[in-house]
């Protein structure tokens, strides 16, 4: 039998994720749904920047290590 399924970390997400969604629903319904939405939009923005400027730094870190692996 595959162990695919990691209990404890999906427990661990679980957890804070139900009553944030309670909560979410219950601040967001007095929201206007305009600014609702161009606030995730910019939400969105900055964790795609984020994303990205993380993968050109490992990207940046797998090159000096492979530079560095290379036997002349």
């Amino acid at each position: 039998m595959k162990k695919n399924v990691r209990l404890k970390k999906g427990v661990v997400f679980t957890l804070p994720g139900i009553p944030g969604s309670f909560l979410g629903a219950y601040v967001g319904h007095p929201v206007n749904g305009e600014s609702l939405l161009f606030t995730f939009g910019i939400l969105m923005i900055v964790v795609a920047y984020l994303m990205i400027r993380g993968r050109k730094s490992e990207v940046k870190r797998q090159i000096r290590s492979a530079k560095s692996n290379i036997n002349i």
